[in-house]
């Protein structure tokens, strides 16, 4: 008798499953009633395909973007009628009506203008409050009496006593600074904030062409702020300053008398 209930039971299951599966096939009427749509983004002034344009069937999670030839492609979609959507940067978001034909491809060619982006005026002002040298911030300023009391025979000679400076040199004439062991190509020097193009930095047996008698500051300039004035300029920046062209009227006579011996190398030099 059990047996007879359960059987009976599976029955009016499958009987269900079966009616509820035939109801849903018949009253689906989208149910192989699908299509594509293929389209071609144009320009309307221009005729020129517009790239990378953005195309939303609206009442669809159905979007594509167009290739680098204006063209795109949309599949099964069900069979209707619907509104395809254009957005795209520096055109005017359009609206176009389409059909959709069953297991069939239909065509179309949206034509969009182009929209001039208009903003209100902008103005920027910059304003310089303090012009220390060529150079931002120096990191170190030899100048005056310093300079006077350390002046060498050459550049890298002056300025070889600071911590972290040291000199290359053949002799006493082509010597040139070395920054935290850093030289040659690798350190920028610059006369009056430009470069003095000698051929030191490539041949150690150059001389640097900067005359130290004539000098009325050295700079020097270490950290990353040496990128700034080109990337061989890892090791740092040396500027000396000579004010060869002056730029403000003096208000007075001035001079200075530099004498200079060796006894090493017999050498003398007067300014």
């Amino acid at each position: 008798m059990v047996e007879n209930i359960v059987c009976h039971d599976r029955k009016q299951m499958f009987a269900i499953v079966a009616f509820s599966l035939f109801i849903f096939l018949v009253s689906s009427p989208l149910l192989g009633q699908t299509g594509a749509l293929s389209g071609h983004v144009i320009d309307v002034d221009t005729s020129e395909p517009v790239a990378w344009a953005t195309v939303v069937v609206e009442g669809f999670e159905h979007a594509r973007i167009s290739d680098e030839l204006g063209y795109f492609f949309l599949t099964t979609l069900p069979v209707g009628h619907y509104i395809l959507q254009t957005l795209h940067v520096g055109y005017r978001d359009m609206r176009f009506e389409v059909s959709v034909i069953e297991d069939d491809t239909s065509h179309v060619d949206l034509k969009i203008g182009q929209r001039i982006f208009s903003a209100q005026e902008t103005m920027v002002e910059s304003e310089h409050l303090r012009l220390v040298s060529p150079l931002e911030e120096p990191e170190i300023v030899i100048s005056g009496s310093k300079l006077r009391q350390n002046l060498g025979f050459t550049i890298a000679e002056t300025i070889d006593y600071e911590p972290g400076i040291a000199q290359r040199s053949m002799g006493p004439a082509p010597s040139r600074p070395v920054l935290r062991g850093l030289g040659g190509d690798r350190l920028l020097l610059l006369e009056d904030g430009e470069r003095t193009g000698d051929l030191s930095a490539t041949s150690s047996d150059h001389a640097v062409a900067i005359e130290p008698m004539t000098t009325e500051r050295i700079e020097v300039l270490r950290g990353p702020e040496t990128m700034l004035y080109g990337s061989n300029a890892l090791g740092g920046v040396v500027n000396v300053v000579r004010n060869y062209v002056p730029r403000e009227r003096p208000e007075q006579l001035g001079g200075i008398f530099s004498l200079q011996g060796k006894s090493v190398n017999s050498g003398l030099s007067s300014g």
